[in-house]
């Protein structure tokens, strides 16, 4: 008797040498996308396992997430339950069991600590990004536009000089012709008084 329950025992103890170190109770799960499931383990634990998310309030929902997981690998990610449609809506009471098979799901081999599944959270910096993303944009100052009205600009004073300056010009040139004619004139009038005081002197002699 008594070497049946040693053996019992030590079968007991290589069989529960494999502790799961997440999910934990502070640690969960979300019910979106993948999630990763850890443990640890020694030599004579059993090659490989099948991993079960059961409910502590529902002894139905048995959903295998993976199959003939390697026990030395240490962790594994797995996706939502296909046969379930996906994973369960946010709650507690979850719990992973590590059994032989799925075919022997009561043999089980290590259990993890219950843990939540939530939704997952959105991070705080989406929302200054679609923030950011829905505020339109200050039109850009451009260049060349700037450049153009500054050349415009100068254009049209060197223009506006321009066109004063002919005017200037056309009344210098009209005051010139005017002031010839004048001494013109005069030279004119001053030969004909020379030409008759020559010609009473000539009738005087």
């Amino acid at each position: 008797m008594f070497p049946a329950v040693f053996a019992l025992a030590a079968a007991f103890v290589s069989v529960s040498a494999i502790s799961v170190t997440s999910p934990t109770a502070t640690k969960g799960w979300t019910n979106s996308g993948s999630n990763t499931a850890t443990w640890t383990s020694v030599s004579t634990d059993a090659l490989n396992f099948t991993l079960l998310l059961t409910k502590m309030t529902d002894s139905t929902y048995n959903q295998v997430l993976a199959a003939l997981v390697t026990t030395k690998d240490g962790t594994v990610t797995v996706g939502a339950p296909s046969s379930a449609g996906g994973w369960p809506a946010p709650g507690s009471g979850y719990r992973l069991n590590l059994v032989q098979d799925q075919d022997h799901l009561t043999t089980i081999y290590a259990q993890s600590e219950q843990f939540n599944i939530t939704a997952p959270t959105t991070p705080s910096g989406s929302n200054s990004a679609a923030s950011s993303a829905s505020t339109p944009a200050a039109p850009p100052v451009n260049p060349s536009g700037a450049a153009g009205g500054a050349a415009g600009g100068t254009a049209g004073g060197a223009a506006g000089a321009s066109d004063a300056s002919p005017s200037s010009s056309a009344t210098d040139t009209g005051a010139s012709p005017a002031g010839t004619g004048a001494a013109l004139a005069m030279g004119v009038q001053t030969g004909f008084v020379a030409g008759a005081v020559l010609l009473s002197a000539m009738l005087a002699f």
